[in-house]
């Protein structure tokens, strides 16, 4: 059953605070000479086409956000391969080691193996059984048992794995949805509109009604 936002779990967040580490994470990584390699799609995924443009702000380490991923992937597959929509994924990073750690290696994944590769990785990640808990770990181990099972051998990567370089560009996420006015996620944006916070059946709605008035033009 649906419920309205006020009684769903949700993680409720000041970007306030977490701009500022942000910012200064950033800087560090420059001035530590982060290499470029990954580093334009760490924390960040878009795939399919189409007159609907549906931007997804999540994060690792936020338990709703699992949830709604993985109910929305299914349906948000199919529109995409059907071309109604392009979704781009931004990946947050700001509530600790978990959402850093699995924002950067989304982005070494999808360096290494490509969108498709990265997606599924996404889900796995999301989906894997010890990683249910309010706050789980996106370590190294994790992500090399989650490539394994798609059956990718994780030595590529093992050393982008274990950087913490990468997360600035998924920090920088965070920068632009503060600029947006939202502290809660996870939230949406369609066609580059201010972003919202909502059920997941009721983001379906949103992006099928959109994608039937761009159809109808």
């Amino acid at each position: 059953m649906a419920v309205g936002l006020a009684e769903r779990t949700v993680c409720a967040v000041n970007l306030l605070p977490a701009l500022r580490v942000a910012l200064g994470l950033a800087l560090a990584a420059a001035l530590a000479g982060c290499t470029a390699r990954g580093a334009a799609s760490a924390g960040t995924l878009t795939y399919g086409s189409g007159p609907v443009h549906l931007e997804v702000f999540e994060d690792f380490g936020c338990a709703q956000c699992r949830t709604d991923a993985l109910t929305l992937d299914g349906p948000l597959s199919r529109l995409a391969a059907s071309r109604q929509v392009q979704v781009t994924v931004r990946t947050m990073s700001y509530l600790g080691s978990a959402s850093d750690a699995g924002a950067n290696a989304l982005g070494c994944v999808q360096h290494q193996w490509g969108t498709g590769t990265a997606r599924q990785f996404r889900m796995g990640l999301m989906s894997w059984p010890a990683n249910q808990d309010s706050v789980p770990n996106y370590g190294t181990a994790l992500a090399s048992d989650v490539l394994r099972s798609l059956g990718k051998d994780p030595s590529p990567v093992t050393g982008c794995l274990e950087r913490a370089d990468l997360v600035a560009a998924g920090n920088r996420s965070d920068m632009q949805l503060a600029d947006r006015g939202l502290t809660t996620l996870p939230a949406y944006s369609i066609n580059g509109q201010a972003p919202f916070s909502t059920t997941s059946d009721r983001v379906l709605t949103r992006v099928r009604a959109a994608a039937s008035a761009g159809a109808a033009r």
